[in-house]
């Protein structure tokens, strides 16, 4: 009997972690998240990849296969070319505005934790993401981190 002490008492205490209903469990949850207020992090307007394009080559590597291009089908194959390379020298520009604005520096306002529901296991899963918190975060390719499992609300 004094042996099966200890096991009643330790079932015990893992039956009272969990939660009555799925919206206890949930609110259990978000009450665990908003204690890490979200975080203001200036970053780059939209996320940059791991290497800067070199929109000055693609440009000339475009413009080189216009000029190989073999356009002897065409009646007017000389304005045809003029114009092909006026819309490709247009279009670069316009991704060369889309780069600079992409760059610009804004203020993102990044949450740290977050809750997701897991019914299969009746669970509420608290993901916290460590780059967030230590405000290391970054709008680039890499530098955003990971959500990582830090608690569970059964119910």
């Amino acid at each position: 009997m004094m042996k099966s002490i200890p096991i009643i008492l330790l079932s015990f205490c893992l039956a009272s972690c969990n939660y009555r209903s799925e919206q206890k469990a949930m609110q259990a949850c978000d009450e665990w998240r908003v204690k890490q207020d979200v975080v203001t992090i200036p970053s780059f307007r939209d996320e940059q990849p791991f290497k800067l394009v070199d929109r000055s080559k693609e440009l000339k590597l475009a413009l080189l296969e216009i000029d190989k291009e073999d356009l002897s089908a065409y009646r007017d194959a000389e304005r045809f070319r003029a114009e092909t390379r006026a819309f490709q020298i247009d279009f670069y520009e316009e991704l060369l505005e889309e780069d600079r604005i992409g760059r610009e520096m804004i203020d993102h306002i990044v949450t740290a934790r977050w809750c997701r529901q897991d019914s299969i296991a009746n669970q509420i899963l608290g993901y916290e993401n460590n780059l967030v918190i230590n405000k290391a975060w970054r709008n680039q390719q890499g530098a955003k981190g990971k959500g990582l499992l830090v608690k569970r609300f059964r119910y």
